[in-house]
């Protein structure tokens, strides 16, 4: 348990970055209201200017840095740009892309396709070389056909047949540059602009392959026809895959740490109580340890193992907001990934926070220059158990008993002599449990013009639990929006609201918990007896209390409001250069009450009843400001991140303990009705107020795509810690060699 320290400073006055709240939900505010502009027709703004200083860089060099300096995404078949030898030596700065694409790809046959974002590069199709061979039986000529200079194959010449088609995405749109391949040969082709492809295939019976980066890999049977319409599936595993690692992103080839990632869509309606849940089984050295089975119980994420003593929970990052909450508070279907850094080199940026890992999570956004997509997602569930521990039913527990007694040579007591407790009455296990259910709902709105993006979505997810009165709902509403002020300057907010409201039974105790209980509460007595009263355990039978009695009388209920809001801001200095400001309040208000009868009819007897409540106001307001520098020098590349952040915390909390009430009825079950307040010292309320203040740089460095060296370092100053003894000191670096990229071994395996 993390160990606070009380403070009762003398009220200062109050800096600027106390009025954060303030400043966030203006900004949070102004930007959900430049979001009702996204139909409006706007002015046209310049496109952007792409600058290319290349001298020497490979084609593949040159494609990612048009990517970096733009909306443009290129698809391409990579295996099929490597064979294209050019090195590309440019200098030129311009607003037309087809300009740069046309130097660029000079020399290389390369035609392509620019919709909307995406420029499809369609590279020559291979050339088939057919050579005379001799045989030695028979006679029979034979050809030799070499589609490339490392695939060769021979056959026996035949009648080929002709077969033409068209190639189109789910949209209908052709898909050009889509490689057509006769499945076990090197027979292929690629298909044009306009998504149309001409193959002589060897026989009617043979088996095209189609492919193509981004979509799914299709079988098709020729069947003896001479026309085939096929259409490709999305893929949701691209050809660079980016992952998130603290204050930026990555491609994921090019990070050296340690670092797992899954995508939202990989845990969309999953009937979990919540994202932390739904982790469970889905990353390497990522385990989600559950202290129990109750509705909403989100369990503890443990990254290789426990790595601090006390306090073993990784930081959770909600879109670059650090929290120390449980991301259980997230719609799973607001979630666009979750990325989790492992090692000290991939966790050293977040510092003293990230001896135990770090989980970044990153969610839905709109997209400019989309349509508006409306989604509804639902679902409904049973839940039941599976098993139940085998007990002894009432005949042959006092068999046994019996046979205890005798064999110990001692008296058998009468309470195992009576016979009205040695017939079977109830199987407890059976009352205990029953049908739990689970339901869910999920709608979004999702889109964007040309200078403003919204993503808002809303859900409800209630689920009842297998014992009675167990249950967790959760009420989620999420406003996401971004927006272009200028060429230079974007804005964006994120804002969550969350309202959960639990009740979980106890079922961990050994001497009242309700598994316990079921476990040992004797079956020769009934649920109720014949007056109506609950039945009671007696003397010899154990002191446990009847199950079926705990959970009526329970009146227990745990709610949580959490507000989690966020406004960033980015402002690109000069081409690679970008600052970039982000403000945050993380506030949540969590209300327990349990009220508990005077047991006076049970063995195990209170003598009070007795109303619990207490409350917890907590807030946390962050304020990071940072540079980020990323740049190409021909075969190397750079990047830096480096900046200041702080972020303070406030602790409000009470607690109040009522007793000796005149009457149980539930509406007389108020703290106002209490004969007896507990004086409960020091555990009555108080005030905790921490900081936190840091600095941190992470530098990377890539030599020809093959040699790569990340350093990062960072410095945290804590409040928690006396003067002299506040600082310490995070360095870590990590050096990575991509083999694949070398020359030696491109031929060495068919990768």
């Amino acid at each position: 348990m993390t160990n606070f320290y009380r403070v009762r400073p003398t009220p200062p006055a109050v800096p600027w970055h106390h009025r954060l709240p303030g400043i966030v939900w203006i900004v949070c505010l102004l930007s959900v209201f430049l979001s009702n502009n996204l139909l409006a027709e706007h002015v046209h703004q310049a496109a952007p200017v792409i600058e290319l200083d290349l001298k020497d860089a490979s084609l593949k060099m040159a494609i990612r840095e048009i990517e970096r300096q733009t909306d443009y995404h290129f698809v391409v078949n990579d295996s099929r740009l490597k064979t294209i030898k050019k090195n590309v030596t440019i200098s030129i700065r311009s607003e037309n892309i087809e300009e740069i694409l046309a130097l660029v790809l000079e020399g290389t046959n390369i035609t392509y396709k620019i919709k909307k974002k995406q420029i499809t590069l369609i590279p020559p199709p291979a050339e088939l070389h057919i050579s005379p061979l001799t045989t030695t039986g028979g006679g029979s000529s034979a050809m030799l056909v070499q589609a490339r200079k490392d695939l060769i194959f021979t056959g026996i010449l035949r009648q080929d047949i002709v077969v033409k088609g068209v190639v189109r995405e789910e949209t209908g749109e052709p898909l050009p540059g889509v490689s057509v391949l006769v499945k076990g040969s090197s027979i292929g082709t690629t298909t044009d602009a306009n998504g149309e492809f001409s193959l002589n295939v060897p026989s009617g019976e043979s088996i095209l392959v189609f492919s193509f980066i981004g979509f799914t890999t299709q079988e098709v049977a020729v069947n003896n026809q001479t026309s085939l319409n096929v259409t490709l599936l999305a893929d949701t595993q691209t050809l660079t895959e980016v992952v998130v690692v603290g204050y930026g992103t990555q491609e994921k080839k090019d990070v050296t740490g340690s670092i797992s990632a899954i995508k939202g869509s990989d845990i969309e309606n999953l009937p979990s109580g919540g994202a932390q849940q739904a982790l469970q089984g889905r990353m390497a050295g990522v385990n989600i340890v559950r202290s129990g089975g109750a509705p909403g119980n989100a369990g503890s994420i443990r990254i290789r193992g426990i790595g601090t003593v006390g306090y073993a929970d990784p930081l959770i990052v909600v879109d670059g907001v650090p929290t120390s909450s449980t991301m259980n508070d997230i719609n799973p279907n607001d979630i666009q990934s979750i990325d989790v850094l492992k090692d000290a080199s991939a966790s050293a940026i977040y510092g003293t926070r990230a001896a135990n890992g770090v989980v970044l999570v990153t969610t839905k956004r709109g997209k400019f220059d989309d349509k508006l997509k409306f989604t509804v997602n639902a679902y409904t569930g049973i839940s039941n158990r599976i098993k139940t521990i085998d007990v002894l039913d009432a005949p042959t527990l006092t068999a046994l008993k019996h046979e205890a007694y005798t064999n110990d040579g001692l008296t058998i007591p009468d309470i195992w002599n009576n016979t009205q407790y040695q017939t079977q009455k109830t199987n407890w296990q059976n009352e205990v449990f029953k049908q739990g259910t689970t339901n869910n709902i999920d709608l979004s709105l999702r889109g964007g013009g040309k200078y403003s993006s919204f993503a808002i979505s809303g859900g409800k997810y209630d689920e009842r639990g297998i014992i009675g009165k167990a249950y967790y709902k959760r009420y989620t509403l999420r406003i996401n929006t971004d927006h272009k002020v200028s060429e230079r300057l974007k804005i964006g907010q994120s804002l969550q609201f969350t309202n959960t409201h639990d009740n979980a039974p106890n079922t961990l105790s050994a001497q009242d918990g309700l598994l316990w209980s079921a476990i040992r509460f004797h079956p020769g007595l009934p649920v109720r007896k014949a007056n109506g009263e609950y039945s009671s355990s007696l003397p010899g039978f154990g002191d446990i209390n009847n199950p079926v009695y705990t959970i009526d009388t329970q009146d227990k209920d745990n709610t949580r409001n959490r507000i989690l809001g966020s406004a960033t801001g980015e402002y690109q200095v000069i081409e690679g250069l970008k600052v970039k400001a982000n403000l945050a309040l993380d506030a949540t208000f969590a209300d327990f009450r349990q009220f508990e009868v005077k047991i006076d009819s049970q063995y195990r007897q209170s003598n009070y009843n007795q109303l619990t409540i207490s409350n917890d106001k907590n807030w946390s307001f962050l304020q990071e400001y940072f540079i980020s520098y990323d740049k190409q020098f021909g075969a190397h590349a750079i990047g830096f991140v480096g900046g200041y952040t702080s972020q303070t915390y406030k602790d409000i909390y009470s607690k109040e303990v009522g007793r000796d009430f005149p009457s149980e009825d539930p509406s007389m079950r108020y703290m106002s009705q209490a004969a007896t307040v507990v004086n409960l010292g020091a555990d009555n309320g108080g005030r905790v107020y921490t900081a936190l203040q840091s600095w941190f740089g992470r530098a990377t460095y890539s030599y020809k795509d093959r040699y790569l060296l990340t350093a990062t370092y960072r410095a945290d100053g804590s409040s928690r810690f006396r003067n002299g003894l506040r600082w310490g000191y995070f360095p870590a670096f990590s050096l990575g060699w991509r083999v694949s990229e070398e020359a030696f071994f491109e031929s060495a395996l068919p990768i």
